[in-house]
């Protein structure tokens, strides 16, 4: 996975900390490799977003799942073209490297076979995880039969995105890197969240990618003086956090955060959203998630496609 930092600043690193967190939990649930997501048991709960006459809580989606309404295109026989088909040649482990010419210490190379369940893969800047991880994606296709339009391979920047696709049409090729997905954690939670708005009959909130103007805004009305880079980077944080750990409004002075009173400034800071009808890139991946859990429907979907 690719991380953009965000600033060397220790409220910007917290900020980035907390949106990786989230993105596992929203790739998690896409996939569903974890048995504990709780399905449904937050259906109905009220949300900020998609207000109108549902009162705001979330709708009910009637046969989304069924085959003929699924939003994706897919097959399961991989194109004879590739040399790969159900009937066509598989590479074992020793001569796929050769043929790719692709070099792997032996922990490298358990890591690329690690193909069932979920995987933890644990390595320091410059040890080659962008390697493990395109020489995995060709694994499994070209190793194991798994179909290249049922691999999502998500990670945190577009340019970490950019260059793993850069790096895997390199090795295997543009007519099988075009048929990988690879996304940002922000570009596959907007689908959802364009997904369910579009089977719901709603219009999704329009995202607000920078929120810099709207905190300073509120943080000079509350700190009664221009805020420091600082104070926006530190409300910054403490709105991430707020929304990664669905604090309630009586659990948000609890936390001690640097801004004084942050409580209020998160008030307002909802307000204007929820007038506006906007989300920031928090919500975006929050959001995702409480769809996924809450519509099973919805959820069935993405594991049927990434199955």
């Amino acid at each position: 996975a690719g991380v953009d930092d965000g600033g060397d600043d220790v409220a910007s690193e917290r900020r980035t900390d907390l949106l990786e967190n989230a993105g596992e939990r929203l790739l998690r649930a896409v996939v569903g490799v974890v048995a504990d997501l709780e399905v449904g048991a937050v259906g109905g709960k009220t949300c900020e977003f998609f207000g109108g006459d549902t009162g705001g809580e979330f709708t009910a989606l009637e046969g989304c799942a069924e085959k003929q309404d699924i939003g994706f295109v897919f097959t399961d026989q991989i194109h004879d073209d590739l040399g790969i088909g159900q009937n066509g040649e598989r590479f074992e482990p020793f001569i796929f490297c050769q043929k790719y010419g692709i070099a792997l210490n032996k922990q490298q190379e358990r890591a690329v076979q690690a193909v069932e369940g979920a995987n933890l893969l644990l390595a320091v800047p410059g040890s080659g995880k962008t390697t493990v991880l395109v020489a995995r994606l060709g694994y499994m296709i070209l190793c194991k039969n798994i179909n290249p339009d049922r691999i999502l391979a998500m990670t945190f920047s577009k340019q970490a995105a950019k260059d793993m696709r850069k790096r895997f049409c390199k090795v295997f090729g543009e007519q099988l890197g075009q048929r990988v997905e690879f996304h940002t954690i922000h570009s596959v939670a907007n689908q959802i969240v364009g997904r369910y708005a579009f089977l719901a009959r709603k219009t999704p909130p329009k995202l607000l990618e920078d929120n810099k103007a709207l905190i300073i805004d509120i943080l000079k009305e509350h700190l009664k003086e221009y805020p420091s880079d600082n104070d926006i980077a530190e409300a910054q944080a403490a709105i991430t956090y707020i929304k990664n750990m669905s604090l309630s409004a009586e659990e948000i002075p609890e936390q001690n955060f640097a801004i004084g009173e942050m409580e209020k400034v998160y008030a307002k800071y909802q307000e204007v959203f929820a007038n506006q009808l906007l989300m920031d890139f928090d919500d975006q991946v929050v959001f995702a998630v409480q769809l996924l859990k809450a519509l099973p429907q919805l959820l069935a979907e993405y594991h049927q496609h990434y199955s």
